[in-house]
């Protein structure tokens, strides 16, 4: 039904950029679970969450289990581009946060 395929596209493009932490988790389950459509929309929709999504150590740690995932739609081109590079900048806006950095850091 096409009502249904553009609430389910407003849901998804809404998701990242609402910023709040359960939205990334659930956008990161749906790239862990091959939800969206396609190589690009996983992008697109990964990459855009470390730019909304206040930094914390533990989005970075659920984050970093699709780096290391090794589920084939995870190998795409765009997918795995995506995955790294919005891996490495929330990494980078949890860690040079001076509130979150010595959680960072620890041992």
């Amino acid at each position: 039904n096409e009502m249904d395929k553009s609430a389910r596209d407003v849901f998804v493009e809404m998701l990242p950029v609402s910023g709040t932490w359960p939205a990334a988790l659930v956008v990161q389950e749906m790239v862990m679970m091959n939800d969206l459509n396609s190589d690009m929309e996983t992008a697109r929709i990964m990459i855009s969450i470390p730019f909304h999504v206040e930094p914390v150590k533990a989005l970075v740690d659920e984050f970093y289990k699709l780096v290391k995932s090794d589920k084939p739609h995870l190998q795409n081109t765009f997918t795995k581009s995506a995955i790294d590079l919005s891996y490495a900048h929330l990494v980078r806006r949890t860690c040079h946060d001076l509130t979150t950095q010595q959680e960072c850091f620890k041992a």
